[in-house]
């Protein structure tokens, strides 16, 4: 008998295969396109896009699932921009609250991912996105950040380099639109599209403190450097963002800082040094009053034993000349003396603004280092041309002024950038 007793055997998983989730990602990614760039001659199909898109969301594959939620998302922006902008559809309601909490139900990273690209395409033009959309969409973003929507909790220990990754990408991601978020909800109050940066708030400090314990948390990882390095940049924009607003977060954020400055890994001093010129930057009055250390951190990393010639010191150096009220005499020698920068680029505007702001009066005494620091930049036209030009008469003055020590600075740059030099300022040392 018990050979006609055929063993029972475990059922395999069932499977959703072949081309059809291939054809419904490409599916949603058309449908979408065509709800962002028809107009109002979409409205009429926004229910039954809805219904259909809704179905996808709980498809087993969470790149068909990632894909309707990015889908979700253009939905929402249907008949924006390029029309009269009216309110929002019960349908575009739908599709926002659908979208919001899938983020935060979807079990799979791939899948959050696609639901933070579907908010991203409401955040960004053309257009803008209704103002009582804003807060729920804020309070999405930094749950993601926070680490608390379904897939960043199913945490386990046995979480591979991959999959730590991808959690680390996704909370990149959310963190990518909140400067826009932002300025989104500065503009819904204010009504102006721009808002000068450190005066007004353009991040909403509540958001921030929601945030800021993973932050600090990530901050001080021992054993991610990218998720200090990200986080330290993250701090340094929204820090900016809120302006004066950011002062009564300094009790966290000192020593924090502080501890990152000395961090070993090169990129997570260079975004510590970004956030903490940033920062001092919108602050304004909190150097005087002694609050924030952005000054003194700078100088110590430009100051004997402090960092080489690369990317950090030149964030440094960014940093420095941020920070509002910092002693001239002081601070400008350490400037020259770390000049050129090397690699970030970025900062050179804000640098040399700082050194013209300085006067011939002051730099003259420096003048042979002054050649040096500006010469590269002025040879390799890398500067706005307005500014260029503002160098190079500060220059030509300096140059008349104290011909002998100008002919010094220049004879410390490259050959190829002196020749360079020489030919723009001919009127100074031609023939010399």
């Amino acid at each position: 008998m018990d050979d006609d007793v055929t063993a029972w055997e475990e059922p395999l998983p069932a499977e959703v295969g072949g081309a059809f989730p291939g054809l419904a990602e490409a599916a949603l990614g058309t449908l979408g396109e065509l709800a962002e760039n028809c107009g109002s001659a979409f409205l009429p199909y926004l229910e039954p896009s809805l219904a259909a898109i809704l179905d996808l969301t709980q498809f087993p594959q969470s790149e068909v699932r990632a894909a309707a939620f990015e889908a979700l998302g253009s939905l929402c922006c249907c008949g924006r921009g390029r029309e009269p902008q009216t309110g929002p559809t019960p349908a575009q309601h739908g599709a926002l609250r659908a979208l919001l909490q899938g983020l935060r139900a979807e079990p799979e990273v791939g899948g959050a991912l696609g639901a933070v690209g579907g908010v991203g395409r409401i955040l960004q033009p053309p257009g803008h996105a209704p103002k009582e959309w804003l807060e729920p969409i804020g309070q999405a973003l930094c749950d993601v950040i926070a680490g608390e929507i379904t897939c960043l909790r199913r945490r386990g220990d046995d979480d591979d380099e991959d999959e730590t990754s991808q959690r680390a990408e996704l909370r990149e991601a959310a963190s990518d639109w909140l400067p826009e978020l932002g300025a989104a909800m500065a503009r819904s109050q204010t009504g102006n599209d721009v808002i000068n940066p450190g005066r007004g708030v353009a991040f909403p400090p509540h958001l921030f403190r929601r945030i800021l314990p993973s932050l600090l948390a990530a901050l001080a990882d021992p054993a991610h450097p990218g998720a200090r390095s990200w986080a330290g940049a993250v701090i340094g924009q929204l820090g900016h963002a809120l302006g004066e607003e950011a002062t009564p977060f300094l009790p966290d954020l000192v020593p924090a800082f502080r501890l990152a400055v000395g961090d070993a890994e090169p990129e997570v001093r260079s975004n510590a040094f970004y956030a903490i010129g940033r920062i001092g930057e919108a602050l304004g009055h909190a150097y005087h009053e002694g609050a924030w250390p952005g000054a003194e951190l700078c100088c110590r990393a430009l100051g004997e034993g402090g960092e080489g010639p690369g990317r950090v010191r030149d964030n440094v150096l960014g940093a420095l000349v941020r920070q509002r009220g910092a002693p001239l005499g002081q601070v400008l020698p350490l400037v020259l003396g770390a000049l050129p920068l090397q690699e970030d680029f970025e900062e050179e505007e804000p640098v040399l603004r700082f050194l013209l702001g300085a006067g011939p009066e002051r730099l003259l005494p420096h003048l042979p280092e002054l050649v040096r620091g500006v010469g590269p930049a002025l040879a390799q036209n890398r500067l706005d041309p307005a500014l260029s030009q503002s160098l190079l008469e500060l220059l030509r003055e300096m140059g008349v002024a104290d011909p002998q020590r100008f002919r010094v600075g220049v004879a410390s740059l490259d050959p190829a950038h002196a020749a360079i030099l020489v030919r723009l300022l001919d009127d100074v040392i031609g023939g010399q």
